[in-house]
């Protein structure tokens, strides 16, 4: 188990997890300019079965988190100030309870308005997202400028897979099926 371990200003990932069956609780990331794809957490490959707690990447200049693996488990975890989506969830076959993305495409952190969504998730065919929640907080008092709170495919609406969905500010929306 790794607990309550603090990340700042890592160059590619904060945290590059690539190894199954492990927990992860209350950990943070920031990250800095750097080349190539970046994260606060990066789930890849070979990270099956681990399960998040409490977790939370923010003020990062790419992705919050990249979930590239699957069956995993996000519980109470949160991506925030994110400059690209705050969750990129590629795989399959994951599981989010009670998980937060706090502003994409955050000024500060170079995002470009109405680029970036909360969560989007490539395919959503047996992944779960409940009691979920994105927001844009309008830091400053500016414009708000995440674009979706959940961008998914409009099979995971229809399959009930997207359950009490909350949020505000989306500039373009709660929920965009596509």
């Amino acid at each position: 188990m790794s607990s309550r371990l603090r990340v700042r200003g890592a160059g590619q990932y904060g945290f590059s997890i690539d190894a199954p069956d492990n927990w992860w609780q209350a950990c943070e990331a920031t990250t800095r300019d750097s080349t190539g794809d970046n994260a606060g957490f990066y789930v890849g490959a070979n990270a099956a079965n681990n399960f998040f707690q409490v977790c939370k990447p923010w003020y990062t200049r790419g992705y919050g988190w990249h979930v590239r693996a699957n069956r995993n488990k996000f519980v109470g975890c949160e991506a925030q100030d994110t400059r690209l989506h705050g969750w990129y969830v590629e795989w399959d076959r994951n599981t989010f309870v009670g998980c937060v993305a706090d502003t994409a495409a955050m000024y500060d952190v170079q995002g470009v308005a109405d680029t970036a969504d909360g969560f989007y998730v490539v395919d959503g065919a047996a992944t779960s997202m409940v009691g979920c929640q994105a927001f844009d907080r309008k830091p400053g008092g500016n414009a708000a400028r995440q674009r979706y709170g959940f961008n998914v495919p409009a099979t995971m609406v229809s399959g009930g897979r997207l359950v009490a969905a909350t949020g505000w500010d989306n500039t373009g929306g709660l929920i965009r099926q596509r």
